[in-house]
């Protein structure tokens, strides 16, 4: 993600619940090589797409940057305190 790269999961992947189908990348259903090179043509093949996908995966990226996740951690630890 943090190389704007679209994102290709299976649904058995615990952090699946950040990918949104389409926007970040995709969730495969079956952990198959077939699924996964199905997806990887249909983004490869729609360059509209596949930019618009690689802008969103870095934005997801950089919410999750140390910078970001210290800050959350802070706002807990002064709810705690």
């Amino acid at each position: 993600m943090a190389c704007g790269l679209p994102i290709i999961i299976s649904k058995e992947c615990p952090t699946k619940e950040i990918i949104k189908e389409g926007v970040h990348g995709f969730v495969v259903d079956e952990m198959k090589p077939e699924g996964y090179a199905q997806k990887m043509k249909t983004i490869l093949n729609d360059c509209a797409q596949y930019q618009e996908v690689s802008l969103e995966c870095r934005k997801l990226a950089e919410t999750y940057a140390w910078e970001n996740q210290a800050r959350e951690y802070l706002k807990i630890y002064e709810k705690l305190v």
